[in-house]
């Protein structure tokens, strides 16, 4: 997760997700810092906070937290894996998966044109608020039982 303010950049790990006995944190190098578990309200704060979300992850199945970071006004910046290009193309910033260099170069590009990051902020608010929502969700279910229970009776 990034922080931007006017004055300084924070960069910060966290995880909704105990993989360590407490206090334990993951070892980060500077100028990184670890943040260990984070209660729900306190990870909902960070994302607040924050100007991107970045994901380097290899594999997620849907990816919660790039969602939740987006509700957030969070711009996306992933890791190019089918899941997130399927959920996320066009709404979010990718780099490709294990590599640091392209990393670098979109976190360095979002982070040095205000507008493509107000840009990516906004497009992945929107997809957030428009494509994932309880509502979206109702009407597809709905439409998918009306289709088979259509095709049973049948």
């Amino acid at each position: 997760m990034l922080r931007l303010s006017k004055k300084a950049v924070s960069y910060s790990s966290a995880s909704t997700t105990k993989h360590f006995p407490e206090p334990s944190r993951a070892d980060v190098l500077a100028p990184l810092q670890s943040l260990g578990f984070l209660e729900r309200q306190q990870m909902d704060e960070w994302l607040r906070r924050s100007a991107v979300y970045l994901s380097s992850a290899r594999y997620d199945p849907f990816g919660l937290l790039p969602l939740q970071a987006a509700l957030s006004g969070c711009a996306l910046l992933l890791s190019d894996i089918p899941s997130y290009r399927e959920v996320w193309d066009g709404a979010a910033c990718f780099f490709r998966s294990n590599d640091a260099a392209d990393l670098r170069r979109q976190w360095r590009t979002l982070l040095d044109d205000a507008e493509r990051l107000t840009a990516h902020q906004r497009e992945a608010y929107r997809r957030a608020s428009t494509h994932y929502t309880a509502e979206t969700m109702a009407r597809a279910y709905t439409g998918l039982y009306a289709r088979v229970t259509k095709r049973v009776a049948a």
